[in-house]
């Protein structure tokens, strides 16, 4: 007999024919492990499709290689490795003992003399000796010393080590220290951070105590082809195209042999991969349809799988077919040495191969990438997507594209008459400071020498009670969310323009009274009022260097604790701000009359502003925007411009993604553009469609297989539910049985009773 838990739906435990003498337990086990067979079933077509759902994620990862593989050659520049080979003209010296040479993807094969005359050497100065480097240096060496254009300041107090330290400070490329040569002799050396003839720049000379030069700054010197060529570091990277020269040490004697060269082994080691990858995924899909006759085995669990065969089809069809467009000697990858055998495998003819590469170049990487040419010279491919289709086509313009230009109302025959601070926004903004005398070639000049502005914009934008933004005059107590009091005080720290610490308070008397000019007037006498602190127009502190160029002006606002008032960060990286040095998109010129001329540096509808303070050339500040967009249709089909640049418009049948540029001015039928897509890039695009995690069809077939594999589950989690309600059911009818036969004995046993009580009365009468 068994004892069988029935459930709280019992709540007691029944021993399994304690009554009957029926061990129906074990004939319920029995009943349910007969209907358990079909949930059995039904898991192990889950767990089949879950093992086909691994396969396919596995299988995925094997694609995705391979279309890196594909990516790596499916651009022309891809192709476009380069090695440097060296060799001198004396046995005892080695080229790499005197120079270093790399190539990049803009070089051309050439060959070169080279010969390094002498190295570029940054300058060091030393001053004269000092008996204490930590004592003050007293009331004679005061005053202000500039160092390649930056101040330094310097205290009767300070010792030779603050002097150190302080120039270290100034970021002013250069590096000082002290030199300890004895208990009595403190020198302190400055060093150029960079190399060159320029040298360190030093007026209000520190070194009148005693100077002298230790290392002299001298350009670099290297005749390339026997043209000297002097430049201020040892690394030489605008002469020769796409090469870069390291200079290590100078010997006037040696003449070195630069070649520059196609890195063919590069390319072929990208086109073995190619092959690898390739044989790879073809080797997956061969071993899952592979079936063994005699164990009556498949080979894998995607045996039959028609999606599978379908990425087999589509990837052989790609390799075998001819590229269209291209020499039809190497129209497809077995002409260039590239086979592929009956069971599907690509293999390499390395000599062949190689002697394309280095006898039929530009036909090896037609075979393999996607590229563009065109008829005309006004006329230049820029790009295609995956979308565009091989082919050649006519490209008609409509609207030649043109530049946003402004030219000013005021000529400038003579000089300027007064002063004026021009302000020309565009990416950046830069404040042009115009000075009398001016001629008009200067002003061009200091238009198109000018830079940005370093701009510092907070990132919170307060609010006034009526939640208007604040303004310069709110004040402190209108301002939403804040409970400031009088007295309340506001602290800022940061940096100026040079990297100069500078900290500073502003206490509000009157919360009723005073404004947040005080705050904004504060900041500026902190800064030495090289800045200018503002609201916009959104309610944000925006603090601007006066001065164009590289700053390190930074500032950071600490407000009074638990008065709800928060300026947020003040960073040039938040909207609004600004990072200093950038360049105008914007070229002056003279329109011959001796007006200015501001040309926007590129074509389209884009726009710039002009302000100035006087309005001495321009009447009114002005939106300059009248550049125009090209436009125009490739095959007659619509295309969008963008600047110069034409694109096929999305959904066109041929042309989809298809951009070029037009350079001219003529309207009407200026060309064609040829789009040959090559064996990469049609495998690319093969893969793309199969492996895309949004519209690939492995993305679907996963998908597919994981709906089924959560409807077994569902199917398994009701099957037994309804076993687990079957078998309560029949335990129950059990213990209902068991419990009547129970009954029933017991009666049986009380009436026994009664009657053997009855007989044994009636005995002893």
């Amino acid at each position: 007999m068994a004892t069988t838990n029935v459930g709280s739906n019992i709540g007691t435990s029944f021993i399994s024919g304690l009554s009957s003498g029926i061990d129906w337990s074990s004939i319920v086990t029995q009943l349910i492990a007969v209907d358990q067979k079909s949930v059995t079933l039904v898991s192990n077509q889950q767990s089949d499709y879950q093992a086909k759902l691994k396969e396919w994620q596995s299988f995925n990862t094997q694609l995705l290689t391979l279309k890196t593989a594909a990516d790596a050659l499916n651009d022309p520049d891809s192709f476009n490795a380069f090695k440097t080979v060296m060799s001198t003209d004396n046995s005892s010296v080695q080229a790499e003992d005197l120079l270093s040479a790399s190539a990049d993807t803009s070089a051309a094969p050439d060959s070169y003399t080279v010969k390094v005359v002498n190295l570029a050497t940054a300058e060091k100065l030393s001053s004269g000796t000092f008996a204490d480097a930590t004592a003050a240096m007293g009331g004679s060496y005061t005053g202000d010393i500039i160092i390649n254009g930056k101040t330094l300041t310097v205290n009767a107090t300070d010792s030779l080590n603050d002097v150190a330290n302080n120039i270290n400070k100034l970021n002013a490329g250069v590096t000082a220290s002290v030199l300890n040569f004895s208990s009595t002799d403190h020198r302190l050396i400055i060093t150029s951070t960079t190399t060159g003839a320029q040298g360190i720049s030093i007026t209000n000379d520190l070194f009148s105590w005693g100077s002298h030069v230790i290392i002299d700054g001298q350009d670099s010197t290297v005749n390339i082809d026997d043209v000297a060529v002097h430049n201020s570091s040892n690394t030489i990277d605008d002469v020769i195209p796409g090469v870069t020269l390291n200079l290590l040490h100078a010997d006037n004697d040696t003449t070195i042999n630069l070649n520059v060269t196609r890195d063919t082994d590069t390319i072929k080691k990208n086109i073995q991969t190619f092959v690898t990858d390739y044989n790879n995924v073809m080797s997956y899909i061969s071993k899952q349809f592979s079936y063994d006759t005699t164990t009556k085995t498949t080979g894998g669990v995607l045996f039959g799988d028609g999606t599978l065969l379908s990425v087999k089809s589509d990837l052989t069809s790609v390799i075998t077919q001819p590229v269209w467009g291209v020499n039809g000697q190497f129209s497809i990858l077995g002409l260039a040495g590239i086979s592929l055998d009956d069971k599907g495998q690509l293999s390499i003819d390395d000599t062949t191969l190689t002697n394309y590469l280095e006898t039929n170049f530009s036909d090896i990487v037609s075979l393999f990438a996607g590229q563009g040419t065109t008829s005309s010279n006004s006329l230049d491919y820029v790009a295609h997507t995956q979308n565009s289709k091989a082919g050649q086509y006519a490209v008609h313009i409509d609207t030649a594209a043109t530049r946003s230009t402004s030219t000013s109302d005021t000529a400038v025959g003579g000089t300027l008459g007064s002063a004026e601070t021009m302000t020309i926004k565009d990416n950046i903004t830069a404040a042009i400071s115009l000075t009398a005398g001016m001629t008009v070639t200067d002003i061009i000049n200091a238009i198109n020498t000018a830079v940005s502005m370093q701009m510092l914009a907070g990132s919170a934008h307060l609010q006034q009670n009526d939640s208007n933004p604040i303004t310069s005059g709110t004040n402190w107590n209108n301002i939403k969310d804040a409970t400031l009091q009088n007295g309340d005080v506001i602290n800022f720290s940061g940096t100026d323009r040079n990297g100069g610490s500078v900290t500073g308070s502003y206490t509000i008397n009157d919360v009723g009274t005073d404004t947040v000019q005080g705050l904004l007037t504060a900041i500026q006498n902190a800064f030495s009022n090289n800045v200018t602190a503002a609201i916009d127009s959104s309610g944000r502190i925006v603090v601007t260097d006066k001065s164009s160029g590289t700053s390190q002006l930074a500032l950071s606002i600490t407000e009074p604790s638990g008065r709800g008032l928060d300026f947020g960060t003040v960073l040039s990286t938040n909207p609004g701000g600004q990072t200093g040095g950038q360049a105008l998109n914007v070229t002056a010129s003279n329109d011959g009359s001796n007006h200015v001329v501001l040309t926007d540096n590129s074509y389209g509808s884009r726009s710039f502003t002009i302000s100035e303070d006087n309005h001495l050339l321009w009447s009114s500040d002005q939106t300059v925007n009248n550049g125009l967009n090209v436009a125009g249709t490739i095959n007659g089909e619509a295309a969008t411009g963008a600047g110069q640049v034409l694109t096929g418009n999305t959904g066109n049948a041929n042309t989809a993604g298809l951009s070029v540029k037009y350079l001219g001015t003529d309207t009407g039928d200026i060309g064609t553009v040829k789009l040959t897509i090559g064996t990469a890039d049609l495998l690319d695009r093969a893969l793309f469609n199969i492996t895309d995690p949004y519209s690939g069809y492995v993305s679907f077939k996963e998908t597919s297989l994981q709906n089924s594999i959560d409807n077994f589950q569902t199917r398994i989690d009701q099957m037994n539910a309804q076993l687990d309600q079957k078998k309560q059911q029949m335990i129950k009818s059990f213990i209902t049985m068991e419990t009547a036969l129970s009954n029933i004995q017991n009666q049986s046993n009380w009436l026994l009773g009664q009657l053997n009580a009855a007989a044994d009365g009636w005995k002893s009468l």
